[in-house]
């Protein structure tokens, strides 16, 4: 299971095989360090393979006692485990008041986006740390994602496959989880799409202030 934008959760008791997390999402670390829980039935599924495991880097079975044998297979990325020590740090320090910060926050996102007459992806079902916005018919996104860049300093994402285009998408998680920081992205995207000929229902940002 992919968990790199919602770390955390009861993987033994959900029977959760493989649960992949990464440094640079939630945790707002810095990029460069993924992690893994496996559960004990996998490990041993693992280890009886009657087949070897080709590759060295993606064979697990290496990593099983890596920490108590000290045989790390490469050189240990120092600058990004004090990183990630930090983060940790701070999410600790915060405590389940992070997980109220980013619902509310999430949830105004949410309610100020269709307030201004988007419309969002998928229609139910929402993260909590991202929101995804159907682009307008009128504009597309290379032409948001300039003048968001270009003009007010704000990366926003782009989508892949069969949503290439299709959507964009606003992050709120981390650092970026904050409501001076989420005030100004969506301050930047109503300029935007105005200055893109979009009609809209509402200020978005300020729609978002009388929320949070």
């Amino acid at each position: 299971m992919d968990s790199a934008s919602g770390i955390g959760g009861e993987v033994d008791n959900w029977n959760i095989d493989i649960v992949l997390g990464g440094s640079q999402k939630c945790l707002s670390a810095t990029p460069g360090l993924s992690f893994m829980s496996i559960s004990e039935k996998t490990w041993q599924k693992i280890l009886k393979r009657k087949q070897p495991i080709a590759g060295f880097y993606v064979n697990l079975a290496l990593w099983k006692n890596w920490y108590n044998e000290k045989l790390f297979p490469y050189t240990q990325p120092i600058s990004d485990l004090y990183a990630l020590d930090t983060a940790i740090d701070n999410v600790l320090a915060e405590g389940d008041s992070r997980y109220e910060r980013h619902s509310k926050i999430a949830e105004a996102v949410r309610q100020s986006l269709v307030s201004a007459g988007l419309q969002l992806y998928p229609l139910e079902g929402y993260s909590n740390t991202v929101t995804s916005v159907i682009i307008p018919e009128e504009t597309n996104f290379n032409d948001i994602f300039k003048i968001m860049l270009n003009e007010h300093g704000i990366l926003i994402a782009g989508a892949f496959d069969i949503l290439k285009d299709k959507v964009f998408r606003i992050g709120h998680m981390g650092e970026n989880c904050e409501v001076d920081k989420v005030f100004i992205t969506l301050r930047a995207l109503n300029y935007t799409l105005l200055s893109l000929g979009i009609e809209l229902k509402a200020k978005m940002h300020e729609e978002f202030s009388k929320l949070v």
